[in-house]
């Protein structure tokens, strides 16, 4: 791991790309630092790798800077940033998915949109309701199952009061159209 985590200061960027996957591959968390450093990469591929290393860690010390990485120019590197996130599943996590719903990548919207079953209150039902509507079918696939999960997480008491808000909001769209 050791070796690995030295190459990711590599002037070669495939190199670097290796050892972040490498170190994904190990699961050493001491390489946390190191693999957030190449968040910095000038290149996108090292980026999206050791987003991905951190998601397969789904340490927590990589959240800040994993959210950061949401509004990176490259939908690949957004996309391993968001999967790392929802593996991560902190609540800081999470909530730092919600701006994705609508993000102009379908696979980054799916993820994302995945990822919010994972909350334990009703946080991200509006982002679900409106993702029901995506122009992508993976989407709104993942928006219905996600619903699902989220009302298999959340305590009994709030089950009630998210199912008819989802009901409310899909009345409301309806009337709109």
């Amino acid at each position: 791991a050791k070796a690995f985590a030295g190459a990711l200061d590599a002037e070669i960027a495939e190199l670097r790309m290796a050892a972040a996957n490498a170190l994904g591959e190990l699961e050493n968390a001491d390489a946390i630092p190191k693999l957030v450093e190449r968040f910095d990469d000038p290149d996108p591929r090292v980026r999206a790798r050791a987003a991905r290393a951190c998601g397969v860690m789904a340490d927590p010390r990589a959240t800040d800077r994993l959210e950061r990485l949401l509004a990176d120019p490259k939908a690949g590197v957004r996309r391993e940033a968001a999967d790392a996130l929802g593996r991560i599943g902190n609540r800081q996590a999470l909530s730092a998915l919600l701006g994705l719903y609508d993000d102009e990548d379908e696979r980054v919207r799916r993820i994302a949109v995945g990822a919010f079953g994972n909350f334990e209150n009703g946080r991200p039902v509006d982002h679900l309701v409106d993702a029901l509507g995506d122009s992508a079918p993976a989407v709104r696939r993942t928006a219905l199952y996600s619903l699902i999960q989220l009302l298999s997480n959340v305590p009994t008491e709030d089950s009630h009061q998210i199912r008819s808000t989802v009901v409310a909001r899909l009345s409301e769209s309806d009337e709109a159209q």
